[in-house]
Protein backbone atom coordinates (compact mmCIF):
# COMPACT_ATOMS: atom_id res chain seq x y z
CA UNK A 1 0.00 0.00 0.00
CA UNK A 2 1.19 2.89 -0.82
CA UNK A 3 1.30 6.29 1.22
CA UNK A 4 1.64 10.01 0.94
CA UNK A 5 4.63 9.33 2.51
CA UNK A 6 6.03 7.01 -0.53
CA UNK A 7 5.77 9.81 -2.86
CA UNK A 8 9.80 11.00 -2.82
CA UNK A 9 10.79 11.87 -6.23
CA UNK A 10 9.68 14.13 -8.60
CA UNK A 11 7.89 13.46 -12.27
CA UNK A 12 6.63 15.76 -14.60
CA UNK A 13 3.85 14.51 -17.35
CA UNK A 14 4.37 16.02 -20.96
CA UNK A 15 1.23 16.53 -23.08
CA UNK A 16 1.83 17.14 -26.62
CA UNK A 17 0.74 20.46 -28.07
CA UNK A 18 0.21 21.80 -31.85
CA UNK A 19 1.09 24.90 -33.26
CA UNK A 20 0.51 26.71 -36.31
CA UNK A 21 3.00 27.28 -38.06
CA UNK A 22 1.53 30.08 -40.06
CA UNK A 23 1.64 28.19 -43.38
CA UNK A 24 -1.16 26.06 -43.00
CA UNK A 25 0.63 23.52 -41.14
CA UNK A 26 1.70 22.38 -37.83
CA UNK A 27 4.71 21.91 -35.46
CA UNK A 28 4.11 19.47 -32.58
CA UNK A 29 6.21 19.62 -29.44
CA UNK A 30 5.99 18.87 -25.82
CA UNK A 31 5.56 20.47 -23.12
CA UNK A 32 5.26 20.55 -19.12
CA UNK A 33 1.86 20.11 -17.87
CA UNK A 34 2.09 18.72 -14.50
CA UNK A 35 4.96 18.46 -11.69
CA UNK A 36 3.89 15.98 -9.21
CA UNK A 37 5.51 13.99 -6.27
CA UNK A 38 5.52 10.57 -7.50
CA UNK A 39 7.03 6.66 -6.07
CA UNK A 40 8.98 5.20 -8.97
CA UNK A 41 9.51 1.52 -9.00
CA UNK A 42 10.75 -0.38 -11.77
CA UNK A 43 8.72 -2.97 -13.31
CA UNK A 44 10.94 -5.50 -14.09
CA UNK A 45 14.44 -6.18 -15.02
CA UNK A 46 13.89 -4.21 -18.28
CA UNK A 47 13.77 -5.69 -21.51
CA UNK A 48 14.76 -5.44 -25.96
CA UNK A 49 13.46 -3.97 -28.62
CA UNK A 50 14.55 -3.80 -32.16
CA UNK A 51 15.25 -0.04 -32.97
CA UNK A 52 15.89 0.90 -36.02
CA UNK A 53 18.56 -2.41 -37.10
CA UNK A 54 19.73 -2.38 -33.84
CA UNK A 55 18.34 -4.60 -30.05
CA UNK A 56 18.16 -2.08 -27.41
CA UNK A 57 17.20 -2.02 -23.75
CA UNK A 58 14.18 -0.75 -22.38
CA UNK A 59 12.99 -0.70 -19.06
CA UNK A 60 9.38 0.08 -17.57
CA UNK A 61 8.05 1.60 -14.38
CA UNK A 62 5.35 2.03 -12.44
CA UNK A 63 5.20 5.11 -11.21
CA UNK A 64 2.35 6.15 -7.99
CA UNK A 65 1.18 9.52 -7.50
CA UNK A 66 -1.85 11.67 -5.92
CA UNK A 67 -4.53 11.11 -7.65
CA UNK A 68 -4.95 12.70 -10.85
CA UNK A 69 -7.44 12.74 -13.70
CA UNK A 70 -6.51 13.10 -17.47
CA UNK A 71 -3.22 10.95 -17.54
CA UNK A 72 -3.40 8.60 -20.53
CA UNK A 73 -1.28 7.02 -23.15
CA UNK A 74 -1.27 10.23 -25.26
CA UNK A 75 1.00 11.78 -22.30
CA UNK A 76 4.62 11.10 -21.66
CA UNK A 77 6.44 11.04 -18.18
CA UNK A 78 10.15 13.15 -17.67
CA UNK A 79 12.18 11.72 -14.59
CA UNK A 80 15.58 11.73 -14.49
CA UNK A 81 16.55 12.32 -17.48
CA UNK A 82 14.44 9.45 -19.17
CA UNK A 83 11.22 10.52 -21.24
CA UNK A 84 8.61 7.47 -21.00
CA UNK A 85 5.37 6.55 -23.23
CA UNK A 86 2.41 6.20 -20.65
CA UNK A 87 1.23 2.85 -21.30
CA UNK A 88 -1.68 3.12 -18.52
CA UNK A 89 -3.00 5.58 -16.38
CA UNK A 90 -5.39 3.82 -13.88
CA UNK A 91 -6.92 4.39 -10.12
CA UNK A 92 -6.00 0.55 -8.55
CA UNK A 93 -8.33 0.95 -5.41
CA UNK A 94 -10.69 3.15 -6.99
CA UNK A 95 -10.72 5.77 -4.16
CA UNK A 96 -9.60 8.51 -6.14
CA UNK A 97 -6.35 8.61 -3.53
CA UNK A 98 -3.55 7.89 -5.92
CA UNK A 99 -3.08 7.20 -9.76
CA UNK A 100 -1.08 4.42 -11.02
CA UNK A 101 1.04 5.48 -14.31
CA UNK A 102 2.77 2.18 -16.09
CA UNK A 103 5.54 3.67 -18.26
CA UNK A 104 8.36 2.02 -21.02
CA UNK A 105 11.44 4.10 -22.12
CA UNK A 106 11.64 2.22 -25.72
CA UNK A 107 11.06 4.17 -28.66
CA UNK A 108 9.56 7.52 -27.73
CA UNK A 109 8.55 9.83 -31.08
CA UNK A 110 6.58 12.99 -31.69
Amino acid sequence: MTGAGDLRERVTILRQVVVPDGRGGETRSWENWLNLAARVVPTSMGGHTVIGEALQGTQGFTITVRHVLDVDITHRVAWRGRTMRVMAAVDLTGKRAFTTITTDDGVVTG
